[in-house]
């Protein structure tokens, strides 16, 4: 990544949008992954509701730096406002240790809220790595789709287990 090059096409784009960023910190986290953190007053309107404004900005601004060479097409991009990403993600893995703990002492498993697949995908990760004795595996449909965690040998138990909803998360 052309650092430089991706700061000023940050700063251009998110000016023609009416937007003032206080500081934008550009970080390669490994070969080929960079964090993009823009710090701003307008967190807010550059996040939206659950995020999605901030997709389509992440969206938008990879493109951006696709096309005009900022960045090589094997390069993976992500942008956060205020580190909104990063205390989502870790929202969701204590929402995963909480409920992973309550499987290994009730021997049930148990449904945490529906989710995005980003999200999903980071509960299985975090609880396959921390949490060798449980499983987990999604269910449900669309924007209803889940996480069960389980005890690793533990049978499929029916949806009807969603406990999530007694649980205090």
């Amino acid at each position: 990544m052309k650092l430089d090059q991706a700061h000023q096409i940050v700063v251009e784009f998110l000016a023609n949008l009416g937007f003032k960023a206080d500081d934008i910190v550009i970080e390669e986290r490994s070969d080929g992954e960079y964090y993009v953190n823009i710090v701003t007053p307008e967190s807010v309107a550059l996040i939206g509701h659950s995020g999605e404004v901030l997709l389509a900005l992440q969206h938008l601004v990879k493109s951006i730096f696709r096309q005009q060479g900022a960045v090589d097409e094997k390069d993976h991009v992500k942008i956060d406002v205020d580190s909104y990403r990063i205390r989502q993600e870790k929202n969701v893995t204590d929402m995963a240790d909480r409920c992973s703990l309550k499987v290994i002492e009730a021997s049930r498993q148990i449904a945490l809220p529906p989710m995005s697949s980003f999200f999903r995908r980071l509960v299985h990760v975090y609880v396959k790595e921390k949490y060798p004795q449980l499983t987990t595996f999604s269910q449900g449909d669309g924007n209803y789709r889940s996480v069960m965690i389980a005890l690793a040998e533990t049978e499929e138990i029916p949806e009807s287990s969603d406990l999530y909803h007694d649980l205090d998360l």
